[in-house]
């Protein structure tokens, strides 16, 4: 089992897209997301969405650190696309 999260919104283009997540992995903290994906963070994306997938059962740092690195997803994507989390 994992947390699961997918923002999307209209199509922006893959490219874009990973554009994006650079700018969000370089403000959150590279050594942050390294230490995520180290716990089993995975993140993909498409035209349309990105997301994120850590798998469950790690300590209170790495699931307030996930948290806070949703969040700083969730508000660039926003602001850049219009993006949003889907249900």
């Amino acid at each position: 089992m994992s947390v699961d999260l997918t923002f999307t919104g209209r199509a922006v283009g893959s490219e874009r897209v990973a554009d994006q997540w650079e700018t969000i992995e370089v403000a959150f903290g590279s050594e942050r997301v390294q230490a995520l994906e180290d716990h089993g963070l995975q993140i993909g994306w498409d035209d349309d969405s990105l997301w994120l997938s850590l798998p469950l059962g790690h300590d209170k740092a790495t699931e307030e650190t996930f948290g806070r690195l949703a969040d700083t997803v969730a508000n660039a994507l926003r602001r850049a696309f219009d993006w949003e989390l889907a249900e």
